[in-house]
């Protein structure tokens, strides 16, 4: 006969299964943001990470872009989009969690604050011209599957059919019950770092390549 459960380890299982429920969340935000922004070497997919700390631009080390001037060697260098799931433990509830895209030009690609970089337009060039993302995209193609590109990641925070319903499909992955309500999710901006808070309060958000659980 199965062992009777009583009320005292309800918290318990509330608490775990909310610990699950977060954990599969943020395997899924990693996995919709490999596919629906931007691809070409597949460098700034696999640098969103999973961690217990605020992720910083520049913490992963990867094979440099070919030169802007290269046509050729950029065409080359690209890649098929293949998506993986992290892989990370299971933390506490009062352990934040984070969810950042390393690159060093992490702050650039999610076209967000107008953050810009170099375009060198030939071998010679050594100043270049510094352009935002979406300037960047006037002449070249850019590749997020979110419209308009150079707000993509824009539109995936606010846009139910995004974030929302990415938090809504890892909690039901766990049994949990989804109830719609009237309660309007909201970004305000800030401009010291990058956060989307998954509380019942508003969200916010700040200017840096992570979101917080």
């Amino acid at each position: 006969m199965p062992r009777k459960k009583t009320l005292n380890s309800l918290a318990n299982d509330i608490e775990n299964a909310v610990r699950q429920a977060r954990t599969e969340t943020a395997k899924e935000i990693v996995y919709t943001l490999q596919d629906k922004g931007p691809w070409w070497t597949g460098s700034f997919a696999k640098s969103w990470v999973v961690s217990t700390a605020p992720v910083q631009g520049g913490e992963l080390e990867r094979e440099p872009n070919p030169p802007y001037w290269d046509e050729e060697a950029i065409q080359a260098a690209r890649r098929p989009r293949r998506r993986e799931r992290p892989e990370f433990s299971v933390v506490p509830i009062a352990q934040t969690l984070y969810i950042g895209n390393a690159s060093e030009y992490a702050l650039f690609a999610t076209g967000f604050w107008g953050e810009k970089i170099h375009h060198f337009q030939n071998m010679m060039d050594t100043k270049g011209k510094r352009v935002t993302y979406a300037q960047h995209g006037r002449t070249r193609n850019l590749t997020p599957k979110i419209f308009p590109q150079p707000s993509w990641y824009r539109i995936y925070l606010n846009d139910t059919q995004y974030l929302m319903r990415d938090i809504n499909r890892a909690f039901r992955s766990k049994n949990f019950v989804i109830r719609k309500t009237d309660r309007k999710t909201t970004f305000k901006s800030k401009n010291y770092t990058g956060n989307v808070g998954s509380s019942g309060q508003a969200y916010n958000y700040q200017p840096k390549a992570y979101l917080d659980l």
